[in-house]
């Protein structure tokens, strides 16, 4: 019989409960693949994909296919739609009127966000990195039993495990969405940086909300600037005061 080494069964499992889902697996494979293929070599890919998977099961397989991001060519289409313009047109308001409120101050807006890019943003966060090194430990003493997670993996020990995935708290809580679902994938939603010339002066960095989206007031200059548009922010969870998306219907 061969030896199954701790990682080689915890990738056995990350891939079993992939294959599992019913609507959104293709979605979720493809996601886990780009995950391993662009980590840095100081990163334990597993670890990062194991909590990307932890998302998809909280987010449910519907959801998941329901949210994806889109394609160029399904993006391109839906701007030839009246409503694809929609996000374009209120977030052009804000940057009008932030102008006018802050004179030598503007706004840049972020473009679509393609699966790809959701995947660097997600492996490049420091909280998805120390939370994933967290979870990873955890999972590799969950599977230590044998008993109750014989490998190959079996329908049964696939739900329990995926079942555990579910309810397993981390730390800290990641502030990238998980890669695919996140409203900037399908326009629903827009980051702004402030500039002054070619300079950044408040830009999308965790490290940046107290010191200068707080206490440099440009978070409550951006509230004032949308006020009167169909965008409503700032994220509130996680804490983003520079994203803004759609009002839904």
């Amino acid at each position: 019989m061969p030896q199954w080494t701790p990682n080689a069964k915890l990738d056995a499992y990350i891939d079993a409960i992939a294959e599992a889902f019913t609507d959104g697996k293709t979605e979720v494979k493809q996601a886990l693949r780009l995950i391993r293929k662009h980590i840095k070599p100081t990163q334990n890919a597993q670890a990062v994909a194991l909590l990307a998977l932890r998302r998809y099961v909280r987010i449910g397989g519907k959801k998941i296919r329901a949210n994806w991001a889109w394609t160029p060519e399904e993006a391109e289409r839906f701007l030839r739609l009246d409503s694809g313009m929609l996000l374009t047109i209120e977030a052009t308001k804000v940057q009008n009127r932030f102008a006018a409120l802050n004179p030598g101050y503007s706004l840049q807006v972020s473009p679509l966000r393609s699966l790809e890019r959701q995947v660097l943003l997600w492996n490049q966060n420091s909280t998805v990195q120390r939370a994933a090194d967290r979870l990873f430990a955890t999972m590799l003493e969950e599977l230590s039993d044998d008993d109750v997670y014989p490998l190959p993996p079996t329908g049964l020990s696939v739900a329990t495990l995926r079942a555990t995935l579910h309810d397993v708290p981390v730390a800290p809580e990641p502030t990238s969405a998980v890669p695919g679902t996140s409203d900037h994938g399908q326009m629903r939603a827009v980051d702004f940086v402030i500039t002054r010339g070619h300079e950044i002066v408040a830009n999308i960095q965790s490290s940046t909300i107290w010191t200068v989206w707080k206490h440099g007031g440009w978070e409550a200059k951006l509230i004032v600037a949308a006020s009167t548009t169909k965008l409503v922010g700032p994220l509130a969870h996680p804490y983003e005061p520079w994203h803004w998306r759609l009002i839904r219907r």
